[in-house]
C-alpha cells in the first residue's frame, strides 16, 4: 500500500508530509475539502470545444511550409496562363492538398482519441483518506491536500508527493 499527498504547489506536499512525520496522518475534513475545491477547482482537465474536420483543415493551410507551397502554386499558375507547362502546377496543387489532408486527418483523429480517453476516465474512482476514514471517491472529487491510497495496479489520479510506501 502506498500513500501520496495530492499537491498543487510544493506547500501542499509539505503540509501532508509534516502530518505524516508528526504521526498524525489523517485526511481532510469536509470543510477543508470544500475550501480546497473552491481554491483550486476540480481535478479534471478543461474540456475544449469540439472542432470539425474543416476547421482543422483551414488551420493546417496556415502552416508556413504549406503557405510557401501555395505561393509557388500561385506563381506557377500565372506562368501556366502565359503558356507554360501545366504539369508542375498540378503537381504542386496535389502536394498541397495531400499534405494538408494528411496533417488534418492526423490531428482530427488525435483529438477524437483524446476525447474518448477523457470520457473513459471520467467515472474512475480511487481511495482517499479523509477525516471520517478511507473512502472511495471519483477522481474529479480528489482535492489538493487529500491523501490517496494506492494499491497494485492503481493509477495515480493527480500530482502528489509520496508519503509512505514500498517498491
Amino acid at each position: 500500500m502506498v500513500s501520496i499527498g495530492v499537491k498543487e504547489r510544493a506547500s501542499a506536499g509539505k503540509t501532508a508530509r509534516a502530518r505524516e512525520q508528526r504521526g498524525t496522518i489523517s485526511g481532510l475534513d469536509e470543510m477543508a475539502v470544500e475550501r480546497a475545491r473552491r481554491a483550486h477547482g476540480e481535478n479534471r482537465l478543461t474540456r475544449q470545444k469540439s472542432r470539425g474536420f474543416f476547421s482543422y483543415f483551414v488551420d493546417n493551410l496556415r502552416d508556413p511550409v504549406i503557405r510557401i507551397l501555395l505561393l509557388a502554386l500561385g506563381l506557377n499558375l500565372l506562368l501556366t496562363l502565359r503558356g507554360s507547362d501545366w504539369v508542375e502546377t498540378v503537381g504542386i496543387g496535389v502536394s498541397v492538398l495531400l499534405a494538408t489532408t494528411i496533417s488534418t486527418l492526423s490531428e482530427y483523429r488525435s483529438q477524437k482519441a483524446f476525447s474518448a480517453l477523457q470520457q473513459r476516465e471520467a467515472g474512475r474512482r480511487c481511495c482517499v483518506l479523509r477525516s471520517i476514514g478511507a473512502r472511495e471517491v471519483l477522481w474529479e472529487e480528489v482535492v489538493v491536500g487529500d491523501i490517496v491510497r494506492l494499491g497494485a495496479g492503481d493509477t495515480i489520479p493527480a500530482d502528489g508527493v509520496l508519503l509512505r510506501g514500498e517498491l
